[in-house]
């Protein structure tokens, strides 16, 4: 993997916060995560800023190499990148955090989109990610990415 410099908030995507806590929380923080990205993929543009606003901390911490903290970092990135979430594949998670595994598109490209979320007091706090383009050719088998049972 490519090292990526800073976001325009200072922050890598090797940094923040790793403690494990609120075990008790896990099912609830999946669910959550699950019916934000069922707005971000099935819900209208007013829905979509709606789930948004309701699931992150106003001040949330970014990590993605794009964009910067807070609401209106995430927001001014996802118009520039493009980021159309088309399918959630698979939630995981252990305490405050989840992991969202889809699919969809940067800037029209075919990518697997692996989110990783931070929460606390119910909202998240921190967001870590990784895109990448879904390979085509040379494949060495036909499991592709997204191959969960």
């Amino acid at each position: 993997m490519a090292k990526t410099p800073p976001n325009p908030s200072g922050r890598t995507l090797t940094d923040g916060a790793t403690a494990i806590t609120d075990f008790d929380k896990t099912e609830a923080h999946k669910a959550q995560v699950k019916q934000l990205f069922d707005a971000l993929i099935h819900g209208t543009p007013e829905q979509a800023g709606a789930a948004v606003q309701a699931n992150f901390a106003p001040n949330y911490k970014q990590h993605n190499p794009m964009a910067a903290d807070g609401l209106k970092g995430f927001l001014a990135a996802m118009l520039t990148e493009q980021w159309v979430f088309k399918k959630q594949h698979k939630v995981l998670g252990e305490g405050n955090f989840v992991l969202s595994i889809a699919e969809g598109t940067h800037k029209g490209k075919a990518v697997a989109f692996y989110d990783l979320l931070r929460f606390e007091g119910g909202k998240i706090v921190e967001h870590w990610d990784v895109i990448q383009e879904i390979p085509t050719k040379g494949l060495a088998n036909t499991n592709g990415m997204f191959g969960f049972r």
